[in-house]
Formats: structure tokens, sequence, C-alpha cells
């Protein structure tokens, strides 16, 4: 069984249904997927680190699907990119600071990620001719496309990439808030010159 967790803003009932089918169809160690929704890639970058912390260093599968349309940067929404990280499998969208709190809490730099071009790989996705060019141009990329990209590279497959490690900063900001009110920051003690009894006003 390899823990599966899927961080995304695209979370109603049918979406979820429908991605876990299709990760536990192509993933064979995948029984379950637990979703995280989110509003935000800095609230994904938070759940991101949470989910490291929990899992310990063991093996797992991480999705992050964060992709507002519309910035202009890429011709079809944002691309796809893998990491390997602490024995975790790391599937993200690329735009935004999804990776951007785990860049700034690992202890050594993050290796670079691996970016993949869809019309590229999808040739390799062992699907037909008309599907490929569905996946090229589906608007539902995290459906169609990044289940199949993380069964060929979890199973070793070598797929054509770029390395990519342009991880904006983390900005000071709370990334969540839970339901007792708790206030999770991006902010370690160092970032405010913290110390006991002091107390930090936040904006």
């Amino acid at each position: 069984m390899l823990p599966t967790i899927y961080i995304t803003d695209c979370y109603d009932e049918n979406t979820k249904a429908r991605q876990a089918t299709r990760i536990q169809n192509l993933i064979p160690d995948v029984t379950s997927v637990n979703f995280i929704g989110v509003r935000s890639s800095l609230e994904a970058a938070g759940n991101l680190v949470d989910t490291l912390d929990a899992l310990e260093g063991r093996p797992g599968l991480i999705f992050i699907n964060v992709a507002p349309r519309g910035t202009g940067r890429w011709p079809n929404g944002t691309p796809f990119g893998y990491l390997h990280y602490n024995n975790a499998h790391i599937f993200t969208t690329i735009e935004g600071t999804g990776l951007s709190l785990l860049k700034k809490l690992a202890p050594e730099p993050l290796p670079p990620v691996r970016l993949f071009d869809v019309p590229k790989v999808v040739t390799k996705l062992e699907v037909d001719a008309e599907t490929q060019q569905h996946i090229i141009h589906s608007q539902f990329r995290s459906f169609d496309f990044l289940p199949r990209l993380a069964a060929k590279v979890l199973t070793g497959e070598t797929l054509e990439s770029t390395p990519w490690s342009d991880i904006p900063p983390c900005p000071p900001a709370i990334w969540w808030k839970d339901n007792f009110g708790n206030l999770k920051t991006t902010l370690l003690p160092e970032d405010v010159d913290f110390a006991p009894d002091k107390t930090i006003t936040l904006t």
C-alpha cells in the first residue's frame, strides 16, 4: 500500500471520485486516496509540508493540482513537474508557491524538479493516437494526463523532461486556519525575532 494524498483546488465529490478511481486503476500500489481541498497554491504549500511531516520519511505519493488558468505563461495551463523528496513521490503543478514552503524548510537545497512537456511525453503513455490528442488539448489534464504520468514514473521508466528550479520565495503569510481557530503561518521564530513571552502582531 502506498499512502496517497491529493492536494487540489478542485475537490467536489464527483471530481474526487473520478480522480481516485483513475489513480487506483493505473497504480496498483494505491488502495485509497486522501484528498485535501485548498483555495490557493500557498495553502497547498503548507499542506505539502504537513503531509511530508506525517509520512516521517516513509514512501508516499503526493499530488498537487492548483492550476488557475489565464496567467498567460503557458498555452494550456501550468505544466506538471515531479520531485522525489525524502522517499515521497511528488507530482505537482509548478505555477505559484506550491513548493515554496518546502524549499524554505528543507535542510538542504531541493533537487531540480523534472518538468514535463505534455506533447513530448504523451507518446510514451501507451494510449492510442486519438487519446494522445485528447490529453494534449484536455482542460482536465490533472485527470487525463497526471495519473498516467505518475504511473509511468513510478515504474522507473525514463520520460523526457527538463530541470526546473524557479521556485518563488515563500511569502510571510498565514496559510491555514484550522477548525479550532489556530493559525498556521509560513514564519519561523527567527523570521520575527521571536522570544518567550514576546507578542508578535500579524496583519
